[in-house]
């Protein structure tokens, strides 16, 4: 899939079918192959937020209409804060098309206490089930040729919590972003499946009947069936089903074994290979995720600690000891969009949001043999401010703020992404231009603090529909 990004476990159902001006699937019009991957940023808070989406299509400005979801699809997207999932890659008739439109059902935040107890709070979506994605610029599928179309969702920014009283009313404006590439997205993949194929001699392997842990595990009918060729290289770990380093490395997998891997697709491949950071065996069911506050590497025990508290660092957290051995593959992602990268583990740093998939030992002691651990930003990383801008120069600006307050200096840059959410023939329609709301109430401004206590945006976000 030249770029499966996949997160979005979105639509496993998904069908990309050949359905323009309301043909079906058995229309003879060429088509050529997209693929549809999704991404989410990490969220504070919450245990789980799910979504059900029933349609995702493709549209253009002389209606043309392609892409049906199969039936509706549940996607708990804190499941994939970290990583994408292969999805779906589906032929598409050919054609110009400008705007992706996701159709939602519902909304819901899960919210659990110490006690295990689950919170669910439905967010109402006010006229937002149906939501257009402009891309920058139009985007073309050719005859017998394959795009990447990459959604990312950034729930962190839709999801917005308005004080009102005694009481916090939740609010979803949609923070989306759309881009059309031909070659892979540059992030690490989770792939879960069974072995179908060995090449011992090539030293590759397939890997089908991929599942998606964002997803309820049910079973997902593929009319296209989803396979991963893998190509280890040197620098590849390998876990057996306890999350203990395999020295049989290569030679202990077998045909029919369940896998775990994590990995980058490489640029250009054909047929579209993913490089292994690490190769485990086992799937969901003997394989936990722990997430957390982490604290620095210990080099004598070669452990971390996590604690159970999102945002909030803690002077002494309750121990969740995390084993990080040499095979460990451990990745840093930063949330900037920019590709995750390998790290060091004894880079492991304290207070930063922390990620751990292994297998959970009980005896002597509780832990976590972790075979891989993705390290996020510091536990805290910035704050929001609503409110209207003001024009001062360039790249200042004051912020009268929509809560009783001081105004707030804000300073943009070329870096600043700005979120413009608007009604387009009664769609709510996301776009992102380049200048900067002013004028307007009620705009957020998400950012950190310089030394001048400056608000320094790294997001705008304009919601003209919001009520």
């Amino acid at each position: 899939m030249s770029s499966m990004k996949l997160i979005g476990a979105m639509a496993v159902t998904m069908l990309l079918v050949a359905c323009g001006g309301g043909g079906g699937s058995g229309s003879s019009a060429p088509t050529g192959t997209a693929t549809l991957t999704m991404s989410d940023a990490p969220v504070d808070g919450y245990s789980k937020i799910i979504m059900v989406v029933s349609q995702i299509r493709f549209l253009s400005d002389g209606g043309q209409d392609v892409l049906v979801l199969d039936e509706p699809k549940s996607i708990d997207f804190l499941a994939l804060s970290n990583f994408s999932e292969v999805l779906a890659k589906r032929e598409v008739v050919i054609g110009t098309y400008s705007k992706i439109r996701l159709i939602l059902d519902s909304l819901t935040l899960v919210q659990t206490d110490a006690s295990g107890n689950d919170t669910f709070t439905d967010v109402p979506l006010h006229g937002l089930q149906k939501i257009d994605i402009n891309p920058q610029g139009p985007f073309q599928v050719h005859a017998g040729e394959e795009i990447v179309i990459h959604v990312d969702l950034d729930l962190n920014r839709s999801i917005h919590i308005v004080q009102a009283g005694n009481s916090n009313k939740v609010n979803f404006r949609p923070v989306i972003f759309a881009t059309i590439a031909t070659q892979p997205v540059d992030k690490l993949f989770r792939v879960e499946g069974t072995i179908d194929s060995i090449d011992g001699t090539a030293g590759t392997l397939t890997v089908c009947d991929i599942r998606h842990v964002s997803d309820d595990g049910a079973a997902m009918p593929d009319p296209m069936e989803i396979c991963v060729f893998t190509a280890p290289d040197s620098q590849t770990s390998y876990f057996d089903i306890d999350a203990t380093p395999d020295s049989a490395g290569f030679g202990g997998l077998a045909v029919n074994d369940p896998v775990v891997m994590y990995g980058k697709f490489t640029p250009g491949a054909t047929p579209d290979t993913l490089v292994p950071a690490v190769i485990a065996r086992g799937s969901r069911e003997t394989f936990v995720r722990e997430r957390g506050i982490s604290s620095a590497f210990d080099t004598t025990n070669e452990t971390i600690n996590l604690d159970e508290v999102s945002g909030v660092c803690l002077l002494s957290p309750p121990q969740r000891e995390v084993s990080v051995v040499a095979e460990t593959a451990v990745f840093l992602d930063d949330g900037t969009g920019k590709e995750e990268r390998a790290l060091d583990r004894t880079a492991i740093q304290n207070c930063h949001a922390t990620e751990a998939e292994g297998a959970a030992v009980t005896t002597p002691t509780s832990f976590l043999r972790s075979f891989v651990l993705i390290q996020g930003e510091p536990a805290a990383t910035g704050e929001e401010v609503d409110g209207t801008l003001s024009f001062v120069n360039s790249s200042h600006y004051t912020l009268a703020p929509t809560l009783p307050g001081p105004d707030q200096c804000v300073i943009t840059s070329s870096s600043t992404v700005i979120t413009q959410i608007s009604l387009l023939n009664n769609v709510p329609t996301v776009s992102h231009p380049t200048t900067v709301p002013t004028g307007v109430s009620d705009v957020a401004v998400f950012g950190v603090r310089d030394l001048n206590n400056c608000l320094v945006a790294s997001a705008i976000v304009n919601d003209e529909t919001s009520p």
